[in-house]
């Protein structure tokens, strides 16, 4: 009995230190990114652009990392009209996910200019980029809560007919549907109670969210059965005409939604034109490789 009394107190003595062990992890992360520097300069005014046309231009545009001597991406033009829908493609490693995020704005050329409607992308304010422009990233990062919190997060004052348009349109609801919850189903840290193809379902359905002029996702279906995929596939194809699609895939069932395609090599561009004629390019072998 009295071995049992003593025991007690060296557990919860336990339990607390573990709980204060996490305490102090997350609040070094909540530091690290209290301390990181704001996206918008103090004192830099900005162009308001409450809606865009959809055009992406990158002149002469070099990038390299932090301490890397290799440029991920090297002196790259490259235009996107409004209404386009492009694919690029390329090896692991060619810079399509660089590119990505240089045309999101989250990195700054090293060399060189990123454009969207004739003007420079620092000179937008991020609120306006990211408003107009719906990102799947390549990796479907959702955050603790339910899924309609990590559909409408950017845009918490959308109704309940926008966030349906965009949960039905993503596939969402082919998953929620027959859950008492609906879309207040948790979706665990970092999305760990959904599958892989699930949360990508969430993240295409917070792009969709608004109905953005410009579509920017990076293997959006890399994760998904070839049901969902088909059901993906089928929502771009009836994509407006005004709406711009840049999509980069390795699959190449996803082409088909698309007019354009993009091959990039050790970042630069080695093919653009056509989806047939850069197909066959291909397929023949005319395309060269980069030196």
């Amino acid at each position: 009995m009295l071995s049992g009394r003593a025991i007690g107190p060296l557990v919860q003595l336990s339990l607390l230190s573990t709980r204060y062990n996490q305490a102090k992890s997350s609040m070094t992360i909540i530091e690290q990114v209290m301390s990181m520097p704001d996206e918008q300069e103090e004192g830099k005014r900005y162009i308001h652009r409450p809606i865009i046309q959809g055009k992406i231009e990158l002149d002469r545009v070099t990038f390299h990392y932090p301490n890397s001597p290799i440029a991920s991406v090297r002196d790259l033009s490259l235009t996107i009209r409004p209404g386009e829908k492009v694919a690029i493609i390329g090896r692991i490693g060619s810079g399509k996910t660089t590119l990505e995020r240089l045309i999101m704005g989250l990195y700054k050329p090293t060399e060189g200019h990123v454009r969207i409607d004739d003007t420079d992308i620092s000179q937008l304010h991020h609120i306006d980029i990211r408003r107009n422009i719906g990102c799947v990233p390549q990796d479907s990062v959702l955050f603790y809560g339910s899924i309609r919190d990590n559909i409408t997060l950017g845009r918490p004052l959308s109704d309940d007919r926008e966030v349906m348009d965009a949960a039905n349109r993503a596939g969402v609801t082919v998953f929620t549907q027959q859950d008492p919850a609906g879309l207040e189903r948790q979706v665990g840290e970092g999305g760990m109670l959904l599958s892989g193809g699930q949360r990508q379902s969430v993240s295409i359905a917070r792009a969709f969210l608004g109905r953005p002029p410009v579509l920017l996702m990076d293997e959006p279906t890399s994760a998904m059965d070839n049901r969902s995929e088909m059901h993906i596939k089928q929502q771009l194809s009836q994509l407006k005409p005004s709406e711009t699609l840049i999509l980069i895939t390795h699959k190449t069932s996803m082409l088909d939604v698309v007019d354009r395609v993009i091959v990039m090599e050790k970042g630069c561009i080695i093919a653009d034109g056509p989806k047939h004629e850069v197909l066959n390019d291909l397929r023949q072998g005319n395309v060269r490789a980069v030196q």
